[in-house]
């Protein structure tokens, strides 16, 4: 794992709790590449994007299935961040990584 970002990753920024644009709760969400195993860019690389995305919310969304590609794959690592720190459990953000995944990826 690198911290290093090994390609161009994808994101979309959401509105959660929102029928409009510049409303509700915005947050990142990044497709990450799947790996071999677990997550193709390090921790400290996440948190990186997340300080400069300067979003309440940044979230990062892996297929886990070995191999696995968004389309395909039915289980998903997700791992999401503030400006500074690992954060908890925030509804909206499943809300956002939801939406994401099953109509970007």
């Amino acid at each position: 794992m690198s911290s290093a970002v090994p390609q161009p990753l994808r994101f979309v920024q959401v509105n959660a709790f929102a029928d409009r644009a510049f409303a509700g709760n915005p947050a990142a969400v990044f497709l990450v590449p799947p790996a071999t195993a677990g997550w193709s860019i390090s921790d400290e690389l996440m948190q990186n994007i997340a300080a400069e995305m300067k979003l309440s919310e940044t979230a990062f969304v892996t297929p886990a299935d070995v191999g696995g590609s968004f389309a395909k794959s039915t289980r998903f690592l997700l791992r999401w961040f503030y400006l500074s720190i690992c954060i908890g459990m925030y509804i909206f953000i499943y809300i956002g990584v939801y939406m994401c995944v099953y109509t970007h990826a």
